[in-house]
């Protein structure tokens, strides 16, 4: 029952994130999966830092709100 909520919430988790504006999901890949930090992802992508940080709070607010949207609600 454990692993079949997780695979639920994974899916859930995928489906938030292609909801996400193209930069905001780029963002959050080159942080989140490639490990960059907000100075070089800013670098990569001809923005300003601060741009990286408002891009990651609201990727990460969309797809939070998706989940709280979709019945699911983890610390």
């Amino acid at each position: 029952a454990e692993r079949a909520m997780l695979q639920q919430e994974l899916s859930l988790l995928g489906a938030a994130l292609e909801a996400l504006p193209d930069r905001c999901l780029q963002i959050l890949v080159l942080l989140r999966i490639h490990g960059l930090s907000y100075k070089t992802i800013a670098g990569k992508l001809s923005i300003a830092e601060h741009t990286v940080e408002k891009q990651v709070c609201i990727g990460l607010r969309k797809c939070v709100d998706y989940m709280k949207k979709k019945g699911v609600s983890r610390p």
